[in-house]
């Protein structure tokens, strides 16, 4: 079965377009800002994703904390033993890659990109309510999840 490159690009050509123009955008001075939110997106992801990990082997989230400059805390509490910690702390980076790759999921079916936009939504506030502890964490990431909330709706 011979590889159809032109049904390929009419699918996916918006979306590596897109790719294209953010890998130029965040490589403009000034220019970049333009994509903050999405960086706090990510940090939030990352920071969502330890704390998921924590859950999983039986500890617990303290608090999620993001900062202006796009870095982020997550405070965990875990029981002793058996590469627990070593499971959360790579949870950082493997889960943001997870939720990526379902987000990209989503986008091919005919529901996934309104739904998976309003569990998102669902998910940024629900984590305010639960374990964002600062003010700029909170605000943020709940105008976020607001915006986004309103592009589903």
């Amino acid at each position: 079965r011979k590889f159809d490159w032109h049904a390929t690009i009419k699918r996916d050509g918006r979306l590596l377009l897109i790719t294209a123009i953010i890998i130029i955008v965040m490589n403009i001075p000034y220019l970049k800002y333009v994509l903050y939110p999405l960086s706090l997106f990510a940090t939030w992801v990352h920071e969502l994703c330890h704390g998921i990990a924590a859950i999983f082997v039986g500890g617990r989230v303290q608090k999620l904390l993001l900062f202006p400059d796009t870095s982020g805390l997550a405070y965990t509490s875990l029981p002793a033993g058996d590469g627990r910690r070593a499971f959360v702390a790579q949870a950082g980076y493997t889960g943001t890659a997870v939720v990526g790759c379902l987000l990209l999921i989503f986008r091919r079916t005919k529901r996934g990109p309104r739904s998976g936009t309003m569990v998102l939504a669902v998910v940024m506030l629900l984590s305010c309510a639960i374990w964002i502890r600062n003010a700029f964490g909170f605000c943020m990431i709940a105008l976020i999840g607001i915006a986004l909330g309103l592009c589903a709706w």
